[in-house]
């Protein structure tokens, strides 16, 4: 598996970026002159100052149909031909001589003449596009939107951009297709990200809805429902356990797979429901399965397209999952470092940009790409500097800080009148590290860090005396990342 090793840090805060370098073709540029069409030049027939212009015009007729070259370069070479029969042996050679000097800028003129540079140029350059569909957590993707790319060379950079606020560190970011909004999920505030700037929003958004087809799939207290798009009152439902929630969403050929915080998969089919059973990782419909009364201590968080395949990501071992419209099972398309032995990953965002799949990861705060053309994962970048650079897990602290707060909470009795929601105190695993989004957007594909949980102003960020500054504001950093001629646009629908 290759490593980007050559991504460098330029600055923290929007003042530069991290580059990924690698070489583009250079652009070819012509330069144009008169030519003169008499066939006998005035100072001799392969004089320096005439074929010199001879070599630049033509690369002014590059540009016309290919009889035109070939006509305009026969005439040339028969008049030439008539004149050096009538020059003697001292003549000749000397002409020779002022020909070997250009030759080099003749050639090249010659080269780009006969082999069409400009067609193989257009072919490289071949637009690709894909069906926007994906989902992460909370929310679909935008309807009727596709991601386009142009086939060449990828050059990545990556940014970071301003912090929102002083307390934004649970962030959470999703598209509407029109407009790019950054969601503070402790302090439940909405943003809309518009040219560089962050602009508060009066009130929440809601994100795009799951819809499959002519069904939207909704949840409530205990069910989850798939109801007709015209008659919103005609649904099908299934109970789920009271208080659990789908955290993926998705849809393959004519069937929806809905998964639960509790590890439940349920697929809809047929216009019915059906609650699948686990055996040796395969997940499959089984009319006898009951719903799920204790957690498989499993989780799926994210789902998205890729080229007809429709990925699921997994904890713990941060594997990919597929989906083939009536069975999920581990897939092929899986960072090798994952396994079925990894433990404390989850793949938690994914996204499609220039044809890449990026996945987003738990519990350090890592984006992992997989090269369409070549086939082959990379640990793209890590967004965060701690606790160390490279991901080294301390002993008996598997994510980022947890034997710490252990320590804070259980033997300085801090954070006693601390929740971190209604219902939960603060975790163990509080500072663990994602990447809770990757939103292809106009013509970047923007990634947002995060906590574990809500981290709003209930908590004193002093209280981690561990952390300086700077680190802490890593939780709540949103990046850019841009390679030329990517794009995501609305479809075109008949």
């Amino acid at each position: 598996m290759k490593t980007y090793d050559n991504i460098r840090l330029l600055s923290k805060n929007g003042g530069g970026g991290i580059r990924t370098h690698g070489a583009l073709a250079d652009t070819l540029v012509f330069k144009t002159r008169a030519l003169n069409h008499s066939t006998t030049p005035p100072n001799g027939l392969f004089s320096f100052k005439h074929l010199s212009s001879i070599a630049k015009g033509f690369t002014t007729r590059i540009k016309r149909s290919s009889l035109c070259k070939i006509y305009f370069f026969c005439t040339i070479i028969k008049g030439y031909h008539q004149s050096f029969r009538d020059m003697n042996h001292k003549e000749r050679f000397s002409q020779i001589i002022f020909y070997l000097l250009i030759s080099k800028k003749l050639l090249i003129s010659l080269i780009f003449l006969l082999f069409p540079f400009n067609a193989i140029a257009l072919e490289n350059k071949r637009l690709n596009s894909i069906k926007l569909d994906y989902w992460q957590t909370i929310c679909s993707s935008p309807k009727n939107y596709k991601h386009t790319w142009i086939e060449q060379p990828k050059k990545y950079s990556i940014k970071r951009l301003s912090n929102i606020a002083e307390n934004f560190r649970s962030g959470y970011a999703f598209s509407t297709g029109e407009k790019l909004i950054i969601r503070d999920t402790a302090n439940k505030k909405y943003y809309e990200y518009l040219d560089g700037s962050y602009y508060p929003l009066e009130r929440s958004i809601v994100c795009p809805k799951a819809i499959h087809e002519d069904y939207v799939i909704e949840t409530s207290s205990n069910k989850i429902k798939a109801c007709k798009l015209n008659d919103i009152d005609n649904c099908k439902s299934i109970t789920i356990k009271e208080n659990t929630y789908p955290y993926v969403i998705t849809s393959h050929n004519d069937s929806v797979l809905a998964i639960t915080n509790y590890g439940d998969a349920l697929i809809f089919k047929a216009n019915e429901w059906c609650r699948m059973s686990l055996n040796n990782e395969i997940f499959m419909c089984d009319k006898d399965a009951k719903t799920l009364e204790k957690g498989r201590g499993i989780q799926f968080y994210s789902a998205v397209d890729y080229f007809g395949t429709k990925l699921i990501g997994h904890f713990p071992t941060g594997r990919l999952y597929e989906f083939d419209g009536n069975v999920l099972k581990p897939s092929n398309i899986s960072p090798p470092e994952f396994n079925k032995n990894s433990k404390h990953y989850e793949a938690q965002s994914m996204a499609i940009y220039c044809g890449d799949l990026f996945v987003g990861y738990w519990p350090y705060g890592e984006i992992y790409r997989l090269d369409s053309k070549t086939n082959e994962w990379s640990r793209f970048v890590r967004l965060f500097s701690h606790p160390s650079k490279n991901r080294t897990p301390l002993f008996g602290e598997p994510v980022p800080y947890s034997k710490r707060l252990f320590i804070l909470k259980n033997v300085l009795k801090k954070f006693t009148n601390f929740r971190s929601s209604e219902n939960e105190d603060i975790s163990l695993a509080f500072l663990g590290q994602r990447v809770s989004a990757l939103v292809p957007y106009n013509d970047s594909l923007y990634a947002i860090t995060s906590n574990l949980r809500a981290w709003g102003n209930n908590v004193n960020p002093k209280e981690f005396d561990f952390l300086n500054e700077s680190q802490i504001n890593e939780y709540g950093a949103i990046y850019k990342i841009y390679s030329e001629g990517c794009n995501t646009v609305k479809s075109k629908i008949d």
